[in-house]
């Protein structure tokens, strides 16, 4: 993906965390601490500063990369710690799979890999009514068909 198009689709992504802020906040509210929210909001904010500053290269790893001091820097808590393990994780993994380029498969055993390191991070597992939930249907679906949106789907399911 060129840097324009990565650009374009993690602003979108960014803004719906940023607009979905106090529905999060309400849920942690109810099941947890209710920072959750404010600090989604505050990580997304940063990225996009970073990302409408011209921040992305276009090279998947080297952006990813870019993004983990970010994330470090402004998501408080747990959550803040757990995302910069994953993220950490998923840098490396892509690294060590594809330096060139990254396919579906490649993205999916990146994100296996990531999703095992950070299982080492966290005693979170499916069913834990984490973020766990959501991320492990869409790597083993992704992992087993090759297909984002049936990943993505799989993921929405459980939430």
């Amino acid at each position: 993906m060129d840097a324009s198009s990565a650009k374009a689709a993690l602003s979108r992504a960014l803004e719906d965390v940023i607009a979905a802020e106090p529905d999060i906040t309400e849920y942690d509210t109810v099941v947890g601490d209710g920072d959750c929210g404010i600090c989604l909001r505050r990580g997304a904010e940063a990225v996009l500063r970073h990302v409408q500053a011209g921040g992305l290269s276009g090279d998947a790893v080297v952006d990813i990369a870019s993004i983990v001091p970010i994330i470090e820097s402004t998501v408080d808590g747990t959550s803040g710690a757990l995302y910069s393990i994953f993220l950490h994780a998923l840098v490396t993994a892509l690294r060590s799979l594809s330096p060139d380029t990254a396919s579906p498969q490649v993205w999916a055993s990146a994100l296996k890999k990531s999703s095992r390191i950070l299982s080492e991070y966290t005693p979170a597992r499916p069913g834990d009514r984490t973020l766990i939930d959501a991320l492990h249907p869409f790597v083993e679906v992704l992992d087993s068909t090759g297909n984002v949106k049936q990943a993505a789907d799989a993921a929405l399911e459980q939430l």
